[in-house]
């Protein structure tokens, strides 16, 4: 019996050495095959963070778009505003002088300086109206064409506050003068 015994020992070990190589072969196999599945997801995750950073890329694009297209329709509109705003002082400052006039007797004041103080902003505003009314068109202008149109609208803008603000002080000034000229009448009365 001992003889079988170690012959089945021996047969043991045979087998214990043949399912090894054969846990080996195929331990190496699955590795081959992990490997490659990870390769193969890999692939696609990476193809998906691209396609996934391009639609942000995109995005970032049309947003940075339509924020310079919402800031240079937003001077646009004022720069019409201030050029409206400077035009109604116009108008003020004459009806401010024909008062002078009428009360002082002084018929040398003349508001031909402050009317082409005015016409220096009119195109501003005649082109602020033509971009506001061509507003389908800008969308298929390059980025750089609304960077520069947006430049130019702020200069415009600029421009337009600094007439409406000097012609603001000028009515001020009309409006103080006939205050002035009322009192002085009001109290020679009294």
């Amino acid at each position: 019996m001992s003889d079988y015994s170690a012959q089945l020992g021996e047969v043991i070990k045979a087998l214990n050495g043949i399912q090894s190589a054969l846990l080996s072969q195929q331990s190496v196999s699955l590795i081959a095959i992990v490997t490659t599945a990870a390769t193969v997801i890999a692939a696609f995750a990476g193809a998906w963070a691209g396609r996934a950073a391009q639609k942000a890329a995109n995005n970032v694009e049309k947003i940075a778009r339509r924020d310079i297209l919402r800031n240079l329709f937003q001077v646009a509109y004022d720069v019409i505003s201030e050029s409206e705003q400077a035009k109604s002082l116009v108008e003020e400052i004459k009806r401010q002088v024909a008062d002078l006039k009428a009360h002082s007797g002084n018929q040398s004041i003349d508001t031909r300086k402050v009317e082409s103080h005015h016409q220096e902003i009119v195109p501003f505003h005649e082109e602020a109206l033509s971009l506001v009314n061509r507003r389908a068109e800008l969308k298929d202008a390059t980025e750089e064409d609304l960077a520069q149109a947006l430049s130019k609208f702020d200069g415009y803008l600029s421009k337009a506050r600094r007439v409406r603000n000097d012609l603001k002080r000028q009515a001020e000034a009309y409006a103080a003068a006939n205050a002035a000229f009322f009192s002085k009448a009001i109290n020679s009365i009294r």
